[in-house]
């Protein structure tokens, strides 16, 4: 009779199944970016028992790597957050398992969120926002008062700009200026510009609100204009957001723009 297997029921991988030699050394390689300053864990589990691995990014979007040696091939394993509200597009994981410094596995990649982490074996998770990436609302640069605005989109990010707002003060130097806004590629190339249908005169201070009207049955109200603009309007990493004004003078203040805006984490 032959000899019946040492181990006859374990539904998963270990070393030694495997005529990995003795001394094959197994880790995690795990890469996150973030736009937020975040602390999230690996965890998971090998035949030797879990393990949970602490780590954290700055918040700069850029991409950080991590590595963590683990004892036999992971059984399972995902990665969470410890602490605080990670909105969907926030914060973007992908864990690799290696021998001897070499990939053999993509294991996980997606969105660390409060609902959600990307697991292996994959797991369903329902996020609260399926399909899309959440709304938020961020603040670009705020020029000196004679300057425009410039605003680039982060190189790890993609953003989808659903609406902007900005404010506007003339001096009192006698002219009518005229706002763009206008959108680079990161060849900088012009492809999309769009103007007041209303002149702003010396000495006045306007808010100009971008959104995806339907129609505009007035163009103006009290201190708002309102500019239409497409409902979802793609910007990749190194594009440019700039105003340009006709007749700009040197006493002229346009103040930082707000954007609502998808993000999503590229690379």
């Amino acid at each position: 009779m032959p000899p019946e297997p040492k181990f006859p029921s374990l539904p998963f991988v270990t070393r030694d199944m495997l005529k990995f030699e003795h001394g094959t050394a197994f880790d995690i390689l795990v890469e996150i970016s973030s736009s937020r300053s975040v602390n999230v864990q690996l965890v998971g589990m090998t035949r030797e028992g879990p393990f949970i691995f602490d780590f954290a990014h700055s918040g700069d979007s850029s991409f950080e790597t991590h590595t963590f040696r683990i004892p036999d091939i992971p059984i399972m394993m995902s990665v969470r957050t410890t602490a605080g509200l990670m909105r969907k597009g926030d914060t973007y994981v992908k864990a690799d398992i290696r021998a001897n410094e070499t990939v053999v596995l993509h294991a996980l990649a997606g969105y660390v969120t409060f609902e959600t982490a990307p697991a292996w074996p994959a797991v369903s998770h329902e996020s609260n926002l399926p399909g899309r990436m959440a709304v938020d609302r961020v603040l670009g640069n705020d020029p000196a008062a004679g300057a425009q605005v410039l605003d680039t989109v982060p190189t790890n990010e993609y953003w989808i700009i659903k609406a902007m707002r900005l404010s506007f003060t003339t001096d009192a130097n006698a002219a009518d200026r005229t706002l763009h806004i206008a959108f680079r590629d990161d060849q900088n190339n012009l492809f999309f510009d769009v103007a007041s249908s209303v002149v702003q005169a010396a000495s006045l201070t306007r808010r100009y609100i971008f959104a995806p009207y339907p129609s505009l049955p007035i163009a103006s109200d009290d201190d708002d204009i309102f500019i239409p603009i497409p409902g979802d309007l793609p910007l990749e990493g190194d594009a440019d957001i700039l105003t340009t004004v006709t007749n700009f003078q040197a006493g002229d203040n346009i103040g930082a723009i707000t954007f609502w805006r998808e993000k999503y984490i590229v690379r």
